[in-house]
């Protein structure tokens, strides 16, 4: 979780989710850390590290994002055992308004595009 924690852009898929530290010092996350988050189509929106950890890091989302919410990254070791992770990503959000909740639910093409860039993101990481 460190090297991620350390360079969270490089971790990311940029042509679908491209993260800017915009408050903060380079190098490893801390709580009150901002990022912008340019993401394919209409979804940019910013972030702030609420929570940091040697397994976990958060976010929640700040004004104007199209999702209003947190998410945390972590991981566990598997089944106890040193050599094996688990890499968990657990969302918890809900759209800012009638248009998102359209566009996210109804269309399919937000709720899509999310699902790629985590799933991207935790192959990155792997």
């Amino acid at each position: 979780m460190a090297p991620v924690q350390a360079d969270l852009p490089r971790f990311s898929p940029a042509l679908l989710a491209d993260f800017e530290r915009t408050d903060g010092e380079a190098g490893a996350l801390r709580v009150g850390d901002e990022f912008h988050i340019k993401i394919l189509g209409p979804w940019n929106g910013s972030v702030r590290v609420t929570g940091v950890g040697a397994t976990f890091f958060e976010f929640t989302t700040l004004e104007g994002y199209p999702e209003a919410g947190r998410i945390r990254l972590e991981t566990h070791t598997l089944d106890g055992r040193p050599d094996a992770l688990r890499f968990e990503i657990h969302s918890v959000a809900r759209s800012r308004d009638g248009l998102v909740a359209f566009a996210y639910n109804t269309s399919g093409g937000g709720k899509s595009m999310q699902e790629a860039t985590w799933v991207e993101f935790y192959w990155c990481v792997a």
